[in-house]
């Protein structure tokens, strides 16, 4: 972003960097994105010359609000790359500790079933972890998609399908289905 950005330069070219995810309508940051001390992965955009989270600078200029240093920007699903301000919710650091151990996220509980985002999207010109550029779907040498998820640190393969997107579907249906069996 160029020196002295303006709310209204910000969002347009915030909006550069976003793929709107039609199945779980997140806003995916295609953008800048490093890897946060909890292992999560990060977006990140430079504004006025300085590092800042992607998330927090699209809810700030969405709400037209300015955000404390202490204030937390929390996800309804649980994306940390997702900016859709509709998923984004203020808090602090006990309301995300509650919204963790309410969603079954907390450090205690992730032993149970792995969905600590439900679709991990990079940039498009690098693509975040392999070349489909979603989470749990990779592509066979015969050029199908498989799709698979992790439990209780097992791999488990959900199955084959023509598209990536077919594939990131079923791996969403599985991931829904996970959460309800363990409600």
């Amino acid at each position: 972003m160029s020196m002295n950005a303006t709310p209204t330069d910000i969002l347009p070219r915030l909006m550069e960097k976003v793929w709107q995810e039609d199945n779980s309508g997140c806003w995916i940051w295609t953008g800048t994105i490093t890897s946060g001390g909890n292992g999560m992965p990060r977006p990140r955009v430079s504004i006025n010359g300085r590092q800042q989270l992607a998330y927090r600078v699209m809810f700030s200029v969405y709400h037209k609000c300015s955000l404390l240093p202490k204030t937390f920007i929390c996800h309804h699903c649980d994306n940390s790359i997702c900016c859709n301000p509709d998923h984004l919710f203020a808090g602090n650091e006990k309301t995300n500790r509650e919204d963790s151990i309410l969603k079954g996220r907390a450090s205690h509980q992730k032993n149970r079933a792995s969905w600590s985002a439900k679709i991990i999207r990079g940039n498009l010109n690098r693509p975040y972890k392999n070349s489909t550029g979603f989470r749990g779907v990779s592509q066979e040498r015969s050029g199908n998609y498989a799709a698979q998820i992790k439990i209780n640190g097992k791999l488990v393969r959900i199955g084959t399908f023509k598209t990536a997107q077919k594939a990131h579907r079923a791996w969403l249906n599985k991931l829904e289905k996970l959460k309800e069996e363990l409600k």
